[in-house]
């Protein structure tokens, strides 16, 4: 399916903010091509799983930084 990564990604980044300890924040960069070609569940998967785990293992008080880079190959 064609998605717009970058909407895609504040999204999760949005649902993910519950889960915030005290102080931390994320930040997401993106850069590239905003349409992107993939399985969107996979990808959603994946990117919540990674987010869940840069909050557990961070401590209070810090940022967590997402980048994103779309190539064309």
């Amino acid at each position: 399916v064609l998605f717009n990564v970058k909407d895609f990604l504040e999204d999760i980044m949005e649902e993910m903010r519950v889960q915030l300890k005290p102080g931390q924040d994320i930040e997401c960069k993106f850069s590239g091509n905003t349409e992107f070609l993939t399985d969107k569940r996979m990808l959603k998967n994946i990117s919540l799983n990674l987010v869940s785990n840069a909050i557990k293992f961070s401590p209070e008080g810090k940022i967590i930084h997402m980048e994103c880079v779309s190539e064309s190959d």
